[in-house]
């Protein structure tokens, strides 16, 4: 059941992907023209699956460093994580890929707060790219 849900996440990334690229080449199109502006994109991934580190590592980096001057990048490490509510205000999650994949979310998180998007996407793809 893990490796369908992960096969599902990877079927809606590389849709994303594709969606991408098609709102990326219609910008381009469109910057080319005159009517300036960016490609927004939201990365929804996990730090430890399989599919995301593949779609990251193979799909987003790549296309990235060849587009990054129009694209605007959020990035969400969360993916199919859950957080409940403890009742003291904080939150306990449970990721798929278990409590390790929960923590490289947390640094992926953090990160986001302190390091600014080029920094983010270059640290973000050195974890993705780590067999650990």
């Amino acid at each position: 059941a893990r490796m369908v849900r992960c096969v599902c996440f990877l079927v809606a990334c590389a849709a994303l992907l594709l969606l991408a690229v098609a709102a990326v080449s219609a910008q381009v199109q469109r910057q080319v023209s005159g009517v300036g502006g960016r490609v927004k994109i939201e990365v929804y991934f996990e730090s430890l699956c399989p599919d995301s580190v593949h779609f990251f590592t193979h799909q987003l980096y790549p296309t990235w460093l060849d587009l990054r001057d129009i694209m605007d990048l959020v990035f969400v490490p969360f993916g199919k994580a859950r957080a409940t509510p403890t009742g003291t205000g904080d939150y306990e999650f449970e990721c798929q890929h278990g409590p390790d994949e929960c923590y490289g979310n947390k640094v992926m998180s953090c990160a986001q707060e302190s390091l600014p998007i080029h920094t983010q996407m270059e640290f973000f793809h050195c974890m993705m790219s780590k067999p650990y």
